[in-house]
């Protein structure tokens, strides 16, 4: 008898830096969607977030490294950060299905993702590589997003599975980064290692 697909999901970002809205959010996504596992794949930049200001790549990885430790199920790639220039989902999932020719791929994004998925590179190599998953907070906008979506490419909307997280909480990289700046305190904000890296390295400061 044939064995079950093993099931890995992608979840990228710029991770600028990790927090614990991140860590809370995969760990329900990987429970959800019963992955096996999980690799967290911080980018090096993203094509479409050009003007963000970010942390070097190497921080990043390092300050995720810290933040997952060994979590079972979790990992993180260095994919992106090898590879340098901007960060393409398809490049990325192209490697992916390389390495791992029998593993069934799930794409983990946020719902700000809806507005501009059509707009992806060679996005319909990309639905043939992976599943995606849009990861929104119950009572937003996600679902007319999605309609929206639908309407301008449906053979896109189509294939996105929009799922209603439980666990979401109100914190952004943003926010911390400002707190960061101003000299407030970050604690609770962020695991206790991935602070302590950052008043080492004097990020965001």
């Amino acid at each position: 008898m044939k064995e079950k697909a093993e099931q890995l999901g992608v979840f990228g970002g710029t991770f600028n830096p990790v927090h614990h809205g991140h860590l809370i959010l995969a760990r329900e996504a990987m429970e959800r969607l019963k992955l096996d596992r999980l690799l967290l794949i911080p980018n090096y930049r993203s094509p479409l977030r050009e003007g963000e200001v970010l942390a070097p790549a190497a921080d990043r990885l390092a300050m995720l490294r810290l933040a997952v430790g060994d979590e079972p199920g979790l990992s993180v790639s260095e994919l992106e950060v090898r590879r340098a220039g901007p960060s393409y989902t398809v490049e990325t999932l192209e490697a992916l299905k390389s390495m791992y020719p029998e593993a069934e791929l799930t794409f983990l994004c946020g719902a700000d993702s809806l507005n501009t998925l059509d707009r992806w590179v060679r996005i319909e190599r990309i639905l043939e590589l992976a599943r995606i998953c849009v990861l929104s907070r119950p009572g937003t906008e996600a679902d007319a997003a999605h309609a929206a979506l639908i309407r301008r490419a449906p053979g896109v909307g189509n294939a996105v599975q929009v799922l209603s997280m439980t666990r979401m909480i109100d914190l952004s990289a943003t926010e911390i980064r400002e707190r960061a700046a101003a000299g407030q305190s970050i604690r609770w904000l962020v695991p206790e290692s991935v602070r302590d890296y950052m008043h080492a390295q004097k990020l965001f400061v």
